[in-house]
């Protein structure tokens, strides 16, 4: 169970950096299909598009479906940058932490042994 959770796992953020990709591959593999059952223009052979209209509606939604995502994150940025400005404004009132520093008299430990341990021979 681990190991398909892993190649799920690693399916999943290659498909998201190679979608493009998968998206050529997949219409190479079906373009007969594609070609006599989804192309919009199956009709008009003198076209010659065979599937090609589908390939191209396919990497438009990827490559909507990526437009989007980069914008949520530019959202993300703004929100960041706000926050972070309305922090500083609060520094003023940040009490910092001050260490204390304890000067002993004597740089000794009850724990020290003052000479080394040797174990027993038979």
């Amino acid at each position: 169970m681990k190991f398909f959770a892993t190649y799920l796992f690693v399916f999943a953020l290659l498909y998201q950096t190679v979608g493009q990709l998968a998206v050529i591959a997949y219409f190479r593999a079906n373009q007969a299909v594609i070609a006599s059952t989804k192309c919009e223009n199956r009709e008009k052979p003198k076209l010659k598009c065979a599937g090609k209209c589908y390939l191209t509606k396919q990497l438009k939604n990827l490559e909507d479906k990526q437009d989007s995502k980069k914008a949520s994150k530019e959202g993300k940025t703004e929100l960041l940058s706000y926050v972070s400005s309305k922090l500083t404004a609060l520094a003023p009132f940040v009490k910092e932490k001050t260490s204390t520093v304890f000067n002993y008299l004597t740089n000794s430990s009850i724990a020290h042994l003052s000479d080394v341990f040797h174990p027993p021979s038979f």
